[in-house]
């Protein structure tokens, strides 16, 4: 593991440290204040002993999530790609427990899926549903749950897909119970479940904000491209005939092709992803004259040492 950022050195004590790559993606994730962020960084030094912004993983789960650590907790850490397998810096921490804390039902589910599903084919076999199934409940099983679990009906071939794990989740929700536990002792042990309540209402209403915001933009635009073609399609016909015979506009369907929502959307995606692209061009362009001006006034300081030397001699 790299040695802690300098962000983090100078830091240590009550203020939480100057927020590095992987705070700001976090914070910017779920819109965390300086003082959000302190109420991270306070659940995290109590087992930063040592005050150099690094905690054991071991003590994540046990001592701050108070769970035992396996592979699908492990997981969790590899997910945001953590450097060390045994040890979390500040931002890595952050970004595991926001990352995994806002994750639905759905997506936790997807998440467990994803994990088990070793070559990553849509399925997960029999074996490896019960492998799984006794990694989540660190191989002491109670009853109820290995009655659910035999009581599941397997395809002839034992593969099951993930519309089939999520019936199983509400069929036999005791069988992927602990993952779902695990989210919910995070949020209880890190900030509490109120503050996640709050948070996730809030970033809810937000995305419900910006969906309305995007489908009265789409159906704006709807609209005025099929205003546009009917403008073109009464040009051809000319006005008379445009409105005394309405059925005749569908001849011009071929010429005129109407555009649906779904067309706009995905060409404004498109339209989209070419302006990110030209902005990232962009952004390297600058950051390659700026590396060349740099390079240029050493190349001057570096002509113009000697004979400052020479004159003082």
């Amino acid at each position: 593991m790299c040695a802690p950022s300098r962000k983090f050195c100078g830091a240590m004590g009550n203020s939480a440290p100057v927020a590095d790559d992987r705070v700001q993606r976090a914070a910017d994730m779920i819109k965390l204040n300086q003082s959000d962020v302190g109420g991270f960084w306070n659940v995290f030094r109590k087992c930063d002993y040592d005050r150099i912004g690094i905690i054991a993983i071991q003590d994540f789960f046990t001592k701050i999530c108070q769970e035992k650590r396996n592979m699908f907790g492990n997981a969790i850490f590899e997910l945001i790609d953590a450097e060390d397998p045994e040890k979390l810096e500040f931002g890595e921490f952050l970004q595991g427990v926001v990352t995994y804390c806002c994750f639905d039902e759905k997506e936790i589910l997807e998440f467990c899926f994803f994990i088990f599903d070793r070559e990553k084919n849509g399925y997960i076999d029999q074996d490896e549903l019960k492998f799984f199934v006794d990694t989540l409940h660190d191989d002491q099983q109670v009853a109820n749950v290995r009655t659910a679990f035999q009581s599941i009906k397997f395809q002839k071939d034992g593969k099951f897909d993930f519309p089939e794990f999520q019936k199983l989740n509400k069929d036999f929700p005791t069988v992927l119970y602990p993952a779902f536990r695990l989210q919910q002792n995070m949020m209880l042990n890190i900030m509490g479940e109120s503050w996640w309540k709050r948070k996730k209402l809030m970033l809810q209403f937000e995305k419900e904000t910006e969906r309305t915001r995007h489908e009265r933009m789409l159906t704006r635009e709807f609209k005025n491209r099929e205003r546009k073609r009917q403008a073109q399609i009464r040009h051809d016909m000319g006005p008379l005939k445009y409105y005394l015979r309405p059925s005749k506009r569908k001849l011009f369907d071929e010429k005129y092709a109407p555009v649906t929502k779904e067309e706009i959307e995905l060409q404004m995606a498109k339209e989209r992803e070419k302006r990110e692209e030209e902005l990232i061009k962009q952004q390297r362009e600058e950051e390659k004259r700026l590396e060349a001006e740099l390079k240029r006034s050493a190349e001057d300081a570096s002509k113009r040492g000697p004979r400052r030397a020479s004159s003082v001699d």
